[in-house]
């Protein structure tokens, strides 16, 4: 169980930045733990939470990290919980009366949180996909584990007061109570001027986003501190003094600040207060005149109903309270439960009542700014009015709302919390992104510059691969380890491939047994090495398996705990036991026999004379060694770790393995319009329009017609946003025109290459120099080079690139040069993806700018990926990682 309590404060977003997901699970706990508001709330987040946390840290998920397959989910999932760091953090210190007039609003944000949260984590491959009871088990739990967000019942007569307009004298006094219980070591006074201090804080916050609805509900919330000051004062100098009506104009507010002289705030921050009002007004003729409201999607869905059963029952039974309440918002207007079920008997004698009711929906879409129709309006309240009312309600709840239709609180304000990165820090992520692919693919072509050179691009990409290949990187076992030996009991040939017993035995303690030199790699599907043996001996007591680091090396192989042997002389298996169990024949003189590990079953076979003889579950995770031994007089064996071909057909038993994998997935039933909706994502992705025109007219051509159904969570709008232009701008860079790319980009996209020092900049500078060394005007490139790359030079985060650039000229033939790559398609196809996923982020829809670096097909084969490596992390670091080269070469030999 994780200990939560020892993770200390952290003051700002720079900070959560550097923290992975269990420390951030741990800060959140702990601010939950101190909130003033909301504690109910906080305490269950905090909660479920936990439960995340504690599955998080069996999963050794840090270890993942450094897999960018899995490290991707991880970091959504992190960015969700700084996010709801600071959603918990607030409920301390922002405004009490704040938080109190955005009850809902907040109620919301948990609810979205941990929806959020919950859906990251289904993400993680390693949590869906890997077959491991325990983690399962927690996961259910977490999924069982869905808590109801709500605001409590005297902090909604507590918000709803805040809200009015017109506060009565018994009004300020729940005001002063309810800020005397938020203050408790306070005097009143001093609770206000405290309360006065954070809403001009949040006021700032919101005139700095421009944000005018939001300021005129501080501003409001502001007038609703001085009633309550003025209040306060009118008690100490005269109880008989009436209490101050609140005034929205502007002017007004003005004038009530300077009736305010004897209160406890300072001339200064009354002009401070004054120039805050006339900034948002300015602010308004700002905003009204660039047409700042946006439509937005309704933030509950039509048949999410069911997540608010009370309300759902209440609605179901009673329909008119819960329609007056959405009614009263949207007319702007006082409509009595009575007046409501009255005015829709009358509809229904007329037309019907849901002409009436999606009206109504209609005017609370205009005054809430949701997108839709009149005719989705109607749809929706004949299909389901039920449902209909409650998604209204809940959305008015949502936005800070009550039934006198005070204000309406945007979800894009403050509150929302958002992390999200501002243009500049959209074009930094997908620039950078890029410039690390170029500077991983210079690396390999440094380390392939001798081995591959003079070769097609193809190969050389194909060498490049090759590396991911982790088994290529493992040391193999080669020979018998001398060192670590049973002394005079084994004698290990000058070969160190031979082994030889000298004695007579005479107990079980004298055996000779050798190891090789080197544990078993494990990140391979299969290893394997062979036994031959040369003499039995006088009693055939010859044995060949694995065994771990510590094992005793004057017992047979399967005599000890954590150890696997095949004995020749009863053919019996030994595994941890005295006792052997039936397995597979005797074997003595002339006999091969071999001894491999199966990663992928996880489980040990052993062979004789090519043929398999048996399997046993590998119950032992950590690193194994191949293992042979000698115990009667004369017995010699030969070992073979590769060097000489096996008379075992290892390829043969390699491709029978990967054929059940494969039977196995193609059991696997996938609707036909899924894989062509991967495919066709893709193409929308990178801009192939006119592919994906051909591929959509031989979809509907097929038997029967394949139909796109926007499903599987395809964002279409998203992928087919400004398809023809970056089909051209794609065409343009592929073709060498780098320079007439760069003019589309000014005439359509400029805020893309406003920045002159950006990386997408030095991305197509870099590309404009290379076509111009690849078509011979090298003078010409050095004067490009000159005026372009000065600037990006002196910053220093371009230099390696720009010298790899440089390079270019110092070559006759730069095509076999170490620099070469950057004259092959593949360097084009790097500018090309980095200026369409510039584009892409460009959409007001993107909501994530990382969502326009990769298509679907991308991100499900890193998926598969990660999948890989996930069962691998669970089978104790051991099996192959996915290469789809391997898989696409395979499928070619097929």
């Amino acid at each position: 169980m994780a200990t939560w309590e020892h993770f200390g404060e952290i003051a700002n977003g720079a900070q959560l930045a550097g923290l992975d997901a269990v420390k951030l699970i741990g800060l959140i706990v702990k601010a939950a733990s101190t909130a003033r508001m909301h504690k109910k709330n906080c305490r269950q987040f905090a909660q479920h939470l936990k439960l995340i946390g504690n599955l998080l840290e069996q999963l050794r998920i840090t270890e993942l990290k450094k897999y960018p397959e899995t490290s991707e989910p991880l970091e959504y999932l992190e960015d969700a919980l700084r996010r709801s760091y600071i959603l918990v953090n607030s409920c301390q210190d922002r405004s009490y009366l704040y938080l109190l007039a955005m009850g809902w609003n907040i109620v919301y944000q948990f609810r979205k949180a941990q929806n959020e949260i919950d859906q990251y984590l289904k993400i993680i491959p390693l949590i869906t996909l890997v077959d491991n009871a325990r983690v399962r088990e927690r996961f259910e739990i977490i999924e069982k584990d869905q808590c109801e967000y709500t605001l409590e019942a005297e902090d909604m007569k507590v918000q709803e007061v805040i809200l009015k307009r017109d506060p009565s004298k018994h009004d300020t006094i729940v005001l002063k109570k309810t800020l005397s219980r938020s203050y408790p070591s306070m005097p009143i006074t001093e609770a206000i001027q405290k309360e006065n201090e954070k809403l001009q804080l949040e006021l700032q916050r919101s005139q700095a986003n421009l944000d005018v609805n939001q300021c005129e509900f501080i501003q409001h919330l502001l007038d609703v501190t001085e009633v309550v000051a003025a209040e306060s004062l009118s008690e100490k100098s005269s109880p008989t003094q009436p209490t101050k009506k609140l005034e929205h104009s502007h002017s007004d507010a003005n004038s009530d600040k300077e009736h305010s002289d004897k209160s406890y705030i300072k001339s200064d921050e009354k002009h401070s207060t004054s120039r805050n009002t006339s900034s948002v007004s300015s602010q308004r003729e700002l905003l009204s005149s660039k047409g700042s409201y946006r439509y937005e999607e309704w933030h509950t869905d039509l048949l999410g109903c069911c997540s608010e059963p009370l309300l759902c029952i209440k609605t179901f039974f009673f329909p008119c309270g819960t329609f007056s309440k959405v009614a009263s918002f949207a007319a702007n207007r006082d409509i009595s439960s009575a007046d409501a079920c009255n005015e829709l008997m009358a509809y229904s004698l007329i037309l019907s009542c849901c002409c009436y009711t999606c009206c109504i929906r209609k005017k609370l879409r205009q005054k809430l700014n949701i997108t839709g129709g009149i005719i989705d309006d109607f749809l929706s309240h004949l299909m389901c009015c039920c449902c209909a009312l409650v998604q209204e309600l809940r959305e008015v709840e949502i936005r800070g709302a009550n039934g006198a239709g005070f204000f309406t609180i945007l979800m894009d304000s403050s509150l929302t919390l958002s992390l999200s990165h501002t243009n500049s820090d959209t074009h930094d992520l997908i620039g950078t992104y890029f410039l690390e692919q170029w500077r991983l693919k210079s690396k390999a072509a440094v380390r392939k510059s001798e081995s591959v050179m003079g070769v097609s691009e193809n190969q050389f990409l194909m060498e490049i691969d090759s590396e991911e290949c982790e088994e290529e990187k493992e040391e193999l076992p080669t020979e018998l380890d001398t060192l670590n030996s049973s002394g005079g009991f084994s004698i290990v040939g000058s070969d160190k491939l031979s082994v030889r017993y000298p004695n007579v035995n005479l107990h079980g303690h004298d055996v000779g047994v050798v190891q090789a030199n080197r544990a078993a790699p494990c990140k391979r599907l299969v290893y394997y090495f062979e036994m031959f043996v040369e003499n039995a001996g006088t009693k055939g007591q010859v044995a060949i398996g694995f065994t771990t680091p510590g094992f005793k090396l004057r017992r047979q192989p399967g005599w000890e705990s954590n150890s696997y042997g095949y004995h020749g002389d009863d053919g019996l298996l030994y595994r941890g036991q005295g006792k052997g169990e039936a397995f597979g024949p005797a074997y003595s003189t002339g006999d091969t026999v071999g001894g491999g590990i199966n990663y992928a079953s996880q489980e040990l076979f052993f062979t004789k004379n090519g043929t398999v003889v048996g399997t046993v579950f590998k119950d032992v995770k950590g690193p194994l060694f191949p293992t042979v031994a000698v115990h009667s007089q004369h017995e010699v064996v030969t070992v073979n770790f590769g060097k000489r071909p096996f008379v075992f057909d290892l390829k043969a038993y390699e491709a029978q393995e990967r054929a059940k994998q494969h039977s196995t997935i193609e059991k696997l039933s996938i609707p036909q319009n899924a894989s062509y909706g991967i495919v066709r994502a893709y193409l929308q992705h990178y801009g192939y329009e006119d592919t994906l025109k051909t591929f959509d007219v031989e979809s509907r051509s097929t038997l029967p017609p394949i139909s796109f159904v926007q499903e599987n969570g395809f964002a279409e709008d998203i992928n087919v946003y400004s398809l023809n232009q970056r089909k051209v701008l794609r065409q343009l860079i592929r073709s060498g025109q780098v320079g007439d790319a760069f003019g589309k980009l000014r005439e359509l996209y400029p805020q893309i290459v406003q920045d002159g020092t950006s990386a997408i900049c030095f991305l197509l500078h870099c590309q404009n120099f290379i076509e111009l060394v690849r078509v011979g005007k090298l003078e010409e490139a050095v004067l490009y080079g000159r005026s372009e790359f000065e600037k990006f030079y002196k910053l220093g985060d371009y230099d390696d690139l720009v010298k790899d650039c440089a390079a270019l000229l110092a070559y006759e033939q730069p095509q076999k040069s170490s620099v070469g790559y950057l004259l092959g398609d593949s360097q084009r196809e790097i500018v090309a993806d980095a200026v369409n996923a510039m584009v892409l982020s460009t959409n007001q829809s993107v909501k994530d700018s990382r969502e326009c670096l990769h298509s679907r097909l991308d991100r499900l084969l890193r998926q598969l990926s990660a999948c890989f490596l996930a069962k691998r992390t669970f089978n104790g670091d051991q099996g192959e990682g996915f290469h789809l080269h391997r898989i696409l070469n395979s499928g070619r030999k097929g």
